[in-house]
């Protein structure tokens, strides 16, 4: 798995954000804790903390040029 990848490398260490992205990427998942049962508000929730976890992301892996 990538986030395990990452963590495990120090790129994303545990204390920094990887208990956040894989907290979040476990709740997301089709086969995650309760499939079918979110109301429309927590879908809500996890597609902006999603698109907000992806911006990080992108921020903290930027190529250096």
């Amino acid at each position: 798995m990538a986030i395990a990848y990452l963590i495990d490398q120090g790129l994303l260490p545990w204390w920094d954000g990887g208990r956040f992205v894989r907290g979040l990427w476990q709740i997301t998942r089709t086969d995650g804790p309760h499939p079918g049962s979110s109301d429309a508000g927590e879908a809500r929730f996890r597609l902006q903390a999603l698109t907000a976890v992806v911006r990080y992301l992108i921020d903290r892996f930027r190529p250096v040029q």
